[in-house]
């Protein structure tokens, strides 16, 4: 018999707060807890798995303070797109919304990331072949990812020539390259974001527009900005330029 998995022990700052967390958010509770010392340990599964799987967590932790390219996380599965859009909802109206929803190529499909009282990343899906959200076929009905590119094979041929850029282009174009010096994105992310962006607005978009809106979608993967940091700074764009 090969060894199966059947616990993952977490070190958390605040051990009531990580258990508010996950029953509130993962449906997780509590079916053991003990005096080990001066430690307090919990045990917490999901309902009808108390005898396959657990989370055992232990106070006194220095919490986890994760990069913005880190993408180690836990995954929950849920119902439903409306559920990850409902559950999306709720962990930004408790601050621990980091990656909003959105539609990434099988077997990734629809998910939001939220980030737990001591710092790990939870990502909630639909569409995955795990799972409430899991198809009987190989490919279900996944989105499929667009492919960045010039135009497609009957939309004729592409204009080549040269043109001058509009200055919201070139700066567009600049700031590409400041993120990039700087370390806050490499090209494949870049490619993957714009790749990411859903075929029917992908072909709405120009290529810079394209551009910023990958940007977007990475700088708030990061942490680097929020959405409502975002939105806001365009009202006061708009407002000026009105």
């Amino acid at each position: 018999m090969p060894p199966l998995l059947t616990h993952l022990a977490l070190h958390v700052r605040d051990l009531d707060a990580c258990i508010a967390f996950y029953h509130d958010f993962c449906g997780m509770h509590v079916v053991h807890e003990r005096a080990d010392g001066d430690w307090r340990v919990v045990w917490m599964a999901e309902p009808g798995k108390e005898h396959d799987f657990i989370f055992v967590m232990v106070p006194g932790g220095n919490g986890r303070d994760q990069a913005p390219n880190d993408y180690s996380h836990f995954g929950f599965a849920l119902e439903s797109r409306d559920a990850v859009d409902a559950m999306a909802e709720k962990a930004r109206a408790a601050g621990y919304l980091v990656w909003e929803p959105r539609q990434e190529p099988y077997p990734v499909g629809y998910y939001c990331g939220v980030r737990d009282p001591d710092g790990h990343m939870v990502e909630f899906s639909y569409g995955q072949p795990l799972g409430p959200g899991a198809h009987d076929s190989a490919m279900g009905d996944y989105m499929p990812r667009v492919h960045d590119r010039g135009g497609w094979p009957e939309a004729g041929s592409i204009d080549r020539d040269e043109h001058d850029l509009n200055m919201w282009e070139r700066r567009t174009d600049a700031l590409m390259r400041v993120l990039r010096s700087k370390h806050y994105m490499q090209v494949d992310e870049m490619r993957r974001a714009i790749e990411g962006i859903e075929l029917s607005r992908y072909e709405q978009l120009t290529y810079y527009e394209r551009w910023a809106e990958a940007m977007e979608v990475l700088m708030i993967e990061k942490g680097v900005l929020t959405q409502e940091e975002i939105d806001r700074k365009v009202a006061e764009l708009d407002a000026k330029s009105g």
